[in-house]
């Protein structure tokens, strides 16, 4: 059975750093309404969002951007943090929307 996607997650990532730390924004849209969050995080496994917010892989289309760390900051500048935890983010992604509503 072919699934509908019904969200996007585009991934953003700044170069690894001297120290090897890597920072991490995202961007989720609903498709369905076009509503979207963008937020900075420090989780790594944005990727498994979907599954905190019940959706399955084949719903989800991921892209992955990395950039530079000036670029990086600079896009990110005004993002809020939106947590580390699989479940907090997604939580937050739920306020979020509500708040697009």
């Amino acid at each position: 059975m072919i699934r509908q996607i019904k969200a996007t997650l585009t991934i953003f990532s700044a170069v690894v750093d001297a120290k090897g730390n890597r920072d991490w924004a995202f961007t989720w849209t609903e498709l369905a309404s076009y509503r979207h969050v963008s937020g900075a995080t420090s989780c790594s496994n944005l990727h498994l969002i979907y599954q905190e917010l019940d959706l399955e892989a084949s719903e989800v289309l991921v892209e992955h951007r990395k950039m530079g760390i000036q670029n990086f900051n600079h896009m990110i500048r005004n993002w809020p943090y939106a947590g580390c935890r699989q479940d907090d983010l997604a939580a937050w992604i739920r306020k979020e929307l509500e708040k697009e509503e």
